[in-house]
C-alpha cells in the first residue's frame, strides 16, 4: 500500500479490517473497488468498510472453489446480503439444520424465508457435485424476478453465516 497506488482490493473481511487500520485516509480514499470473499461478512462490517473506503464499490460473493461463486445481488443493513447462482449449473438448497441424519434432512427444503443449512450442487460438463452440505446456514430466497433476464433464475441465500446448532459443529475458517 505504501509503494504503489491500489485501486481495487480482493480480501477476506478480517484481512481488510486489519489493512484499513494501517492505511491512511488518502490511501483508503483512492480505493475504488472492494470484493469480499473467503469468509462470512456481517452487515456491520460492510457498513464499516463503506465508511472507511468512501469511494469504493463494495461487493461480496458466496461459494467455494468447487461450486463456484454466487454474486451479491442485494445488500441492506437490516437483512444482510442476498446471493444468487447465475444460470442453471449451480443449484443451492436450504435444508433443516436439525431433524435427523443427513439423508433425512436432504429430503426436505425449508420454506422460502426460513433459515437452514446450505446445500450446493454443481451440474456441468466439468464437474458433477450433488448435495455438498456446507458449514453455513442461511435464509432461503425465492428466485429474483428483477434479475431473471440476466440469468438469475434459481433460489438464492440471504445472510449466510456459520451454523449455530447444538448438534452440528462445523469447523470454521477460510472457505
Amino acid at each position: 500500500m505504501n509503494t504503489q497506488q491500489v485501486g481495487v482490493i480482493f480480501s477476506t473481511p478480517v484481512v481488510l479490517e486489519s489493512l484499513a487500520a494501517r492505511m491512511s485516509s488518502t490511501q483508503r480514499y483512492a480505493v475504488r473497488g472492494i470484493h469480499l470473499g473467503g469468509m462470512s461478512v456481517s452487515a456491520i462490517q460492510r457498513e464499516l468498510f463503506a465508511q472507511q473506503f468512501p469511494r469504493a464499490v463494495i461487493l461480496s460473493g458466496y461459494g467455494n472453489s468447487l461450486f463456484g461463486v454466487m454474486p451479491e445481488l442485494a445488500f441492506s443493513p437490516e437483512t444482510g446480503f442476498d446471493y444468487y447462482p447465475l444460470g442453471l449449473r449451480q443449484v443451492v438448497r436450504i435444508v433443516p439444520v436439525d431433524g435427523g441424519n443427513d439423508h433425512d434432512r436432504l429430503l426436505t427444503d425449508v420454506p422460502v424465508g426460513q433459515r437452514g443449512q446450505v446445500v450446493m450442487s454443481r451440474l456441468d460438463e466439468t464437474q458433477l457435485i450433488v448435495n455438498l452440505m456446507e458449514r453455513d446456514q442461511a435464509e432461503r430466497l425465492a428466485p429474483p424476478v428483477h434479475a431473471a433476464a440476466d440469468g438469475f433464475v434459481s433460489d438464492g441465500v440471504r445472510d449466510p453465516r456459520p451454523i449455530e446448532s447444538a448438534t452440528l459443529k462445523p469447523a470454521l475458517g477460510l472457505y
